[in-house]
């Protein structure tokens, strides 16, 4: 038994999505396998066939593999199995298909891709090749279908004699035409050719003064093409010269053809891995069509989509929540006409059978789907003239073959179950239905307009309500999905709001019956609940947030005590260092002057040493310095920066460079920060900035201190950055990143390697280079220093 028969292939619109897959395959064969594209059951195969699809996103997200557009190479192949010969653009195809492969082959060498797309390596690693073939065709066959002269050396000997006899043939002519004696003979003096043999155009009445062979005349009989007598004889040798041509193009097309079937097993297995990585590179191509993820596979027979869109409706589609097989089995949808119901049904099917082949859906993160061994569909008009069917007739053929295959495994959709005849028999025959398919372990998710069957799901153990919403002021379906209640039908109050008198609908009212009035009662006090729930929810989640920016505020106070504690400390410190600093002055002074004395004091035997006790308390003092200086050493740091408190202009403190700025720009998507610190601008995360507070003052005395803190704080920045396998964006953030901090250390030169690739990504970073004002110029690396793979950057 098939997972899912054909009927249900159109009917969930899968045919569709086949479509799609199709059109971003760009081999051949790689559509075709788009085109046969069908649900798998073994959760082991749909697990890596979704791991493929998720490595072919990384892929072409990082532009690191892109598969070519081949020919059509299988009548080719098809045809030398059969001894057949193959022509020049028929090899001319097969040698195109084979570079493609070359060029597939060589990029799956790429270390770096094991790690990205182990799957995908793993398939194109199988890649043979087939280089002596290929080399074979590059000497033999040109790029415009000809033979090429290095195809063999007797046809090049044949076409330079050819060419010889050819130039001698002309020159004898050229020397006719232009000879007064004959010139006066000739329509034009010009040489053509006819039957594959050099003519001269001879007017009709000299027909009889130029002795040579006549070969044909022009519509009009005005003029006679002759070949002089002159040039027969070489005429013949280039005939001879021709079909000379001919057989050995015929034997080299001949030995073509053989190797071309020497290696057929190769080019057959060479084709279907190349196809199958066209369609798992399009599988990726689709999922970023439809914005898809790929969710969570489950061995239990059970629904959990988040946010689901149903794929032909793309951005139109309202998102909607569904469960199923957890607390319950059944779900009942109920909700006016147009508003959802069918759509809802189709979009549940429609993504398990995508999920079962290997594709991404279009729902949220959190989303996990189990394996159905069968899903079937109701769904439409099943209304049959050929077959005298009724709408009713036709839906209840479909539902007895279903309910035939249905088991534990089961996905069952059924749509409208019970209409199409007299409401209580159908709402009896829907509910003997749900209950037989309940028994049998299948997931059923049915829509209906019975109130019957409202009431079943409400009070049935294993079933629930669904409905989609419709908003009664603007007579329109919201289509949000809302499980657990079910959905009316507003119709008379879609009737009253489009004008009906009030006397027509209160009559209307008085005719439902007691047991209707009840049903509604019941959907309106849930509908109640459910909007209270709803404004609850909102209630708690405004009291979260106030609780939230009560924590921060206390998280703020604290770090300003903590700053102040440090502010004192480092105050402390401060002073400490300036008593040292002018004791350490006055010391070196006085060894300055006993220098001075000691000169004249040399040669007395008797003075002591000053010098010694001066350098025991110049060291003693050193060492007391080096303890501040280490504990001086950490930036000043001022309170914490929340990002949403941050705005461009204000003062900062950049930790990571221990320098004070202007904010110039604030990223709204990632936690990136521009600050202006000098002639500089540099991006920076909000975690490395601090309120400059004090700042200003404890950094003057620093760099008094210090002048070469600063640098210090850099001294490690590496001569190169490696930035392949990064996105554009990313790689410019973190090329800015390091342009500043390399320039700040004073580096005059940097490598900055991005690979060679398709180019993006280099042309992308030498826009950042061209416009950044410290880059004196720029270059790509000589062969020693990596090649047009990386750029030197030359910095001022």
């Amino acid at each position: 038994m098939h997972i899912v028969k054909e009927r249900e292939i159109k009917l969930l619109e899968f045919d569709h999505i086949r479509d799609y897959l199709a059109q971003f395959s760009v081999t051949p064969t790689g559509k075709e396998k788009a085109l046969n594209l069908y649900p798998r059951e073994d959760i082991r195969e749909i697990k890596d066939a979704l791991q493929e699809t998720t490595e072919a996103c990384s892929l072409l997200e990082k532009s690191y593999l892109q598969i070519e557009k081949i020919p059509e190479i299988r009548p080719y192949l098809q045809k030398v199995s059969k001894d057949g010969i193959l022509d020049t653009v028929e090899l001319l195809r097969i040698k195109t298909f084979a570079h493609a492969i070359r060029r597939l082959q060589k990029k799956m060498e790429d270390n770096q891709l094991s790690d990205l797309c182990p799957l995908i390596m793993k398939i194109g690693k199988s890649i043979e090749g087939t280089p002596e073939l290929l080399n074979k065709l590059d000497n033999c066959i040109g790029m415009e279908e000809e033979l090429l002269d290095t195809a063999s050396p007797d046809l090049k000997g044949i076409r330079d004699k050819k060419k010889q006899i050819s130039q001698s043939i002309q020159e004898k002519l050229n020397h006719l035409i232009k000879s007064p004696a004959y010139s006066h003979y000739l329509q034009e003096p010009l040489i053509t050719i006819r039957n594959e043999r050099y003519v001269v155009p001879v007017k009709q009445e000299h027909r009889g003064k130029l002795n040579g062979i006549y070969h044909d005349q022009s519509s009009s009989g005005a003029t006679y093409y002759i070949e002089p007598f002159g040039v027969v004889e070489l005429q013949n040798k280039l005939q001879q010269q021709k079909q000379a041509e001919k057989k050995e193009i015929e034997r080299i097309l001949a030995e073509l053809s053989e190797k071309v079937k020497a290696n057929l097993d190769i080019l057959w297995h060479d084709l279907e891995i190349y196809s199958r990585i066209d369609f798992i590179l399009a599988k990726g191509k689709l999922s970023y069509y439809l914005k898809g993820i790929e969710p969570e596979v489950t061995e239990e027979t059970m629904v959990d989509i988040i946010s689901a869109r149903h794929p032909m409706l793309k951005d139109n589609a309202v998102p909607i929540d569904i469960k199923l097989g957890k607390n319950f089995r059944v779900l009942v949808i109920t909700g006016p006409n147009t508003g959802g119901k069918t759509v809802t049904l189709k979009t549940v099917g429609l993504l398990a059978i995508m999920l079962q082949s290997g594709l991404h859906l279009p729902v949220s993160a959190g989303s996990k789907i189990g394996i159905f061994r069968n899903i079937r569909a109701d769904i439409g008009d099943e209304q049959s003239l050929e077959q005298s069917l009724s709408t009713f007739s036709g839906h209840l053929k479909n539902i007895i073959e279903i309910m035939s295959e249905a088991g534990p495994y089961s996905l069952i959709l059924l749509d409208e179950l019970g209409a199409g005849t007299d409401p209580s028999e159908g709402a009896a025959l829907a509910r003997s239905i749900l209950m037989e398919l309940y028994a049998e372990g299948s997931l059923v998710i049915s829509s209906t307009h019975i109130n019957e069957l409202k009431m079943f799901a409400q009070a049935e153990e294993g079933v629930q309500n669904a409905s989609l919403e419709f908003d009664v002021e603007t007579l329109s379906p919201t289509y949000r999905l809302i499980t657990g209640i079910p959905g009316s039908s507003n119709a008379i109050d879609v009737a009253y709001k489009l004008g009906l008198s009030a006397k027509v609908i209160e009559r209307a009212r008085n005719y439902l019956s007691q047991e209707h009035a009840e049903v509604e009662k019941i959907i309106k006090s849930l509908g109640d609940e459910e909007k209270r729930l709803k404004e609850d929810s909102n209630v708690a989640s405004v009291e979260r947030k106030q609780a939230e920016d009560i924590r921060r505020e206390l998280e703020k106070e604290k770090d300003k005590i903590q700053q102040r504690r440090e502010d004192i400390i480092a105050k402390a410190k401060a002073e400490a260092r300036d008593l040292v600093k002018q004791a350490k002055r006055q010391v070196d002074h006085s060894i300055g002057e006993i220098h001075k004395t000691m000169a004249s004091l040399k040669e007395e035997e008797k003075v002591e040493n000053p010098v010694a006790d001066a350098e025991k308390i110049r060291h003693t003092l050193q060492e007391f310095w080096q303890k501040i200086e280490d504990t001086a050493e950490k930036p000043p740091e001022g309170e914490k920066v929340i990002k949403e408190d941050l705005h461009e202009g204000d003062r900062v403190w950049v930790k990571n460079i221990k320098q004070e700025g202007v904010v110039k720009y604030i990223s709204s998507v990632k936690d990136v920060v521009q600050v202006q610190v000098g002639d500089l601008r540099i991006n920076t995360s909000v975690e490395e900035l601090r309120m400059p507070g004090n700042t200003e003052r404890r950094k003057n005395k620093l760099e008094e201190a210090h002048p070469y803190t600063f640098q210090k704080a850099h001294a490690h920045v590496s001569p190169e950055i490696d930035l392949r396998g990064l996105t554009l964006d990313e790689a410019e953030d973190q090329l800015e990143q390091y342009l500043d901090k390399a320039i700040l250390t004073g580096l005059e030169q940097v490598s900055v390697i991005h690979g060679k690739g398709t180019g993006k990504l280099q042309k992308g970073l030498q826009g950042v280079l061209e416009k950044h004002s410290h880059v004196v110029r720029h270059r790509y690396g000589n062969a020693h220093e990596g090649g047009v793979g990386v750029t030197i950057v030359y910095l001022k």
